[in-house]
C-alpha cells in the first residue's frame, strides 16, 4: 500500500497548496498493536485507515472515531456507494468511514495443471471433492493451504458456513447468537472433515505461511489455493499468467451465491486536531478518479460507484464476481470479536489435523458462552 497512500499524500498537497500530509506506516501486527494508542493520545492522528464492518464498529461503540452522517449527507455519498458498501460502515444510522478499495476471495488454480489432467473448474461441492481425488492421483496436491499465522484457515469455516447456512446464519454467529452446538454449524465441520478426509490439503498446514507455498503452484507440486486477490502481489509474472480463479463451489442450491471481500476504509479520529482538513481528505478519498488510481496501484477493486477497475484479467473477473453476489462479508476475523477469534484460529488449526467435530464444537461453544455473555 505504500505508493498508493504516498500517492494520496502528493494528491491531497496538490489540491491544498500549503498543506504538508505526514504519513505514518507501520507493518499490519504493529499497526494493530498501536491503534489503540494513537485513538486515546493526546495528540493522535488526523485520519486512520482501518477496516470495514465489526472491526470498525467496534472503534464507533467505544466513542475512538467520529460519526461522519453530515459529511455523508452533504456529499451525497448514499449515491456514490452501494447499499451493501454503506451497510459496511453504517452502525445505529450512523455513519463512520469512507471505503476507499475491497477484493476479493476465490479458490485460485493453476490453469496449465486443470488442462493436462482435464479438469474443468468445480461448481458444486461434490465436483470439488472430485477434482482433490483425480489431482491427488496424479501425485499432486489438490489445495495448499499455508496456516503458519492460522487466519488463513478461517476462509474455509467462512465460506462452507456461506454456501451451507447463509449469509444472515453466518452474520448472526459471528455475532455470539447462535449455539456452536448448532447442528447447522456441525455441517460446517461435516463438509470441511470431507476435505480432509479425502486428502485435499497438503500435509502440515502449521508448517507455512500462504506466500511460502505459491512456488509449490508455480511448479505443479499443488494445483488450487483459496485465498484472497492480494496473492497476486507475492506471485510471480509467470504464475500470474497461469493463473485464474474460479467461485467457491455451491454446497447447498437454495442458499444464494454470498462472497468474502474485506474492505478497507479511512475514518476521522475523535481526538485530531485538524477536522476540516481530515473532512477535506476523506472527500479528496471518496473521489471516483481518486478510487481509480488508488486501487490501479493497489490492485484492488474501486468501491465508489463510477470509478473505473483496472484492466488486470484477474481484477476485472473478481468485480464480475462481487457484483453478482448477493450479499458480502468481511472475514471471520473482521466480522467477530478479538478474543473469539484467537480462540477460534488455534481452534480450527487443532481441527485440520484431528477432524474432531465433538471437541471443536464443544470448545467453541464455551468460548461464546464465556465470551459473549451467553448461557
Amino acid at each position: 500500500m505504500g505508493s498508493a497512500f504516498r500517492y494520496l499524500a502528493t494528491e491531497f498537497q496538490r489540491r491544498h497548496p500549503g498543506v504538508k500530509v505526514r504519513l505514518y506506516s507501520e507493518v499490519d501486527a504493529n499497526y494493530k498493536k498501536k491503534l489503540i494508542e494513537w485513538l486515546t493520545a493526546e495528540k493522535g492522528m488526523d485520519v486512520l485507515y482501518w477496516q470495514a464492518g465489526e472491526r470498525l464498529f467496534r472503534l464507533a461503540r467505544a466513542n475512538y472515531i467520529m460519526p461522519i452522517s453530515s459529511l455523508w449527507q452533504q456529499q451525497q455519498w448514499n449515491n456514490a456507494f452501494s447499499p451493501g458498501m454503506q451497510n459496511l460502515v453504517k452502525l445505529n444510522d450512523n455513519f463512520y468511514g469512507v471505503p476507499f478499495s475491497y477484493y476479493h476471495w476465490a479458490i485460485y488454480y493453476k490453469k496449465s495443471t486443470f488442462k493436462k489432467l482435464n479438469i474443468t473448474p468445480p461448481t458444486h461441492w461434490d465436483e470439488l471433492i472430485e477434482a482433490c481425488k483425480k489431482i491427488r492421483s496424479a501425485q499432486i496436491t489438490p489445495i495448499i493451504l499455508g496456516n503458519k499465522f492460522e487466519w488463513p484457515a478461517e476462509s474455509w469455516f467462512d465460506y462452507i458456513n456461506l454456501r451451507v447456512n447463509g449469509i444472515e446464519f453466518h452474520q448472526a454467529l459471528l455475532a455470539g447468537d447462535i449455539s456452536y452446538k448448532d447442528q447447522r454449524v456441525k455441517q460446517i465441520f461435516i463438509h470441511w472433515k470431507q476435505l480432509i478426509d479425502n486428502k485435499c490439503f497438503n500435509p502440515l498446514p502449521a508448517e507455512y505461511d500462504w506466500y511460502e507455498l505459491l512456488p509449490e503452484l508455480n511448479r505443479e507440486n499443488s494445483a488450487m489455493m483459496l485465498i484472497g486477490h492480494f496473492m497476486t502481489s507475492k506471485a510471480s509474472q509467470s504464475l500470474i499468467n497461469d493463473l485464474d480463479f474460479f467461485p467457491f463451489p455451491t454446497i447447498n442450491p437454495s442458499i444464494p451465491q454470498y462472497e468474502e471481500a474485506p474492505t478497507d476504509v479511512f475514518t476521522i479520529p475523535n481526538n485530531t486536531k485538524n477536522l476540516k482538513l481530515a473532512e477535506q481528505f476523506l472527500i479528496m478519498v471518496a473521489k471516483p478518479d481518486v478510487q481509480t488510481i488508488l486501487n490501479q496501484k493497489m490492485k484492488f477493486l474501486p468501491p465508489r460507484l463510477g470509478a473505473h477497475v483496472s484492466e488486470q484479467a484477474l481484477t476485472e473477473k473478481g468485480k464480475r464476481l462481487l457484483d453478482q453476489a448477493k450479499g458480502i462479508t468481511q472475514f471471520f476475523d473482521r466480522d467477530a470479536p478479538k478474543p473469539m477469534v484467537d480462540i477460534a484460529n488455534a481452534l480450527f488449526a487443532d481441527f485440520l489435523e484431528t477432524t474432531d467435530i465433538e471437541t471443536v464444537t464443544d470448545k467453541l461453544e464455551a468460548a461464546r458462552r464465556k465470551l459473549y455473555n451467553k448461557q
